[in-house]
């Protein structure tokens, strides 16, 4: 019987104290948390339709933020009706920049002379 009794006392000594540190408003079982929405890189680039202006020409493929393109009809626009349009993109690059073959991965070796390293191995033989 007092086995019991001290039992539940420290279940309950231990409740209260769990209880006491619980920061106010925090859900009840903390893990991970909510999911993060991935970043966007939204962008929009200017279509130029012909017949365009010069200034339309200019810009090209060039993306933009959206906050941060250029207003339509371009400054410099000579057209007496602009047809230039947004279009919207998912992401601000135009390629693949991880491409494993791209930017001088496949570049041949450099030519080596003779090995001039000094010294031995220096994790040494076991």
């Amino acid at each position: 019987m007092t086995f019991a009794m001290l039992l539940v006392s420290a279940l309950l000594f231990v409740g209260i104290v769990v209880l006491a540190r619980r920061r106010p408003g925090a859900p009840a079982a903390e893990g991970r948390g909510a999911p993060v929405a991935p970043a966007s890189f939204r962008c929009v680039g200017v279509v130029a339709v012909e017949p365009a202006c010069d200034a339309a020409r200019a810009i090209g493929a060039a993306r933009f933020l959206p906050d941060g393109a250029p207003t339509l009809p371009l400054p410099g626009c000579s057209r007496a009706t602009c047809h230039c349009r947004y279009s919207d993109h998912p992401d601000r690059r135009a390629d693949y920049r991880r491409n494993p073959y791209g930017q001088g991965v496949c570049m041949p070796p450099a030519e080596v002379g003779d090995d001039r390293r000094r010294g031995g191995d220096r994790r040494g033989a076991v």
